[in-house]
């Protein structure tokens, strides 16, 4: 349980991962995914920051996206992986142009800087968690 007193310093949540309900968004994702955010949904209260707790099914991923701040993701569970686009072809034929894929395992963490496009998710036959840490700022998905 956490304290909600908001005029605390600190806030201290038992077990982040049975907190709050999932939501599915299709709009940003591909496949079967759900997300739990901890600051939006009355758990944290931050107006600084996002904190998100993801679940991606085999195969599933974000689309392609942008953010306006830097993004930490930390793999918590199975195997997973984030792209950086290089370029996007304006031709529908999925030319995209990847410029690095990045594995990703338990433990595993990378930072993606601001305005980079990029998309991540779990491998085809693999499940894939992680956390995902950003400023309270806009993403941008294709």
């Amino acid at each position: 349980m956490i304290n909600q007193n908001h005029d605390k310093k600190i806030y201290f949540l038992d077990n982040f991962y049975t907190e709050f309900e999932p939501k599915i968004d299709e709009e940003k994702y591909i496949g079967k995914a759900a997300i739990f955010k901890a600051t939006q949904e009355g758990i944290f209260k931050s107006n600084d920051l996002k904190v998100y707790y993801i679940l991606f099914e085999k195969g599933s991923m974000t689309r392609i996206h942008y953010h306006q701040s830097d993004q930490i993701l930390i793999a918590q569970y199975g195997e997973g992986f984030v792209t950086i686009i290089n370029k996007i072809e304006q031709d529908n034929t999925d030319n995209n142009k990847a410029e690095q894929t990045i594995e990703l395992k338990p433990g595993n963490a990378v930072l993606i800087r601001a305005g980079i496009l990029h998309y991540h998710g779990a491998k085809k036959n693999k499940n894939f968690n992680h956390i995902a840490i950003l400023q309270n700022k806009e993403s941008f998905y294709l």
